[in-house]
């Protein structure tokens, strides 16, 4: 799970790196841009999952639940 706004490395890069190490890691995005903004740099098929901030503890859940058995 990953911010998009991140000193040195935003989230974008980060993204692209981990991918680029192993092409299935499910990652989830945090962020308090809309979906258009994430979805225009970032690939939907790279992500698990999208949680847009402020979140809460079950919406949380659900993203992770979601991430991890393997459906969007």
């Amino acid at each position: 799970m990953t911010d998009m706004g991140m000193p040195v490395m935003d989230g974008y890069e980060l993204c692209h790196e981990l991918k680029k190490l192993n092409p299935e890691l499910p990652i989830i995005v945090s962020s308090g841009y809309d979906d258009a903004e994430v979805g225009s740099r970032l690939s939907i098929d790279d992500i698990a999952g999208v949680i847009n901030k402020p979140y809460g503890p079950g919406q949380l859940r659900e993203v992770l639940k979601r991430a991890l058995d393997g459906s969007r």
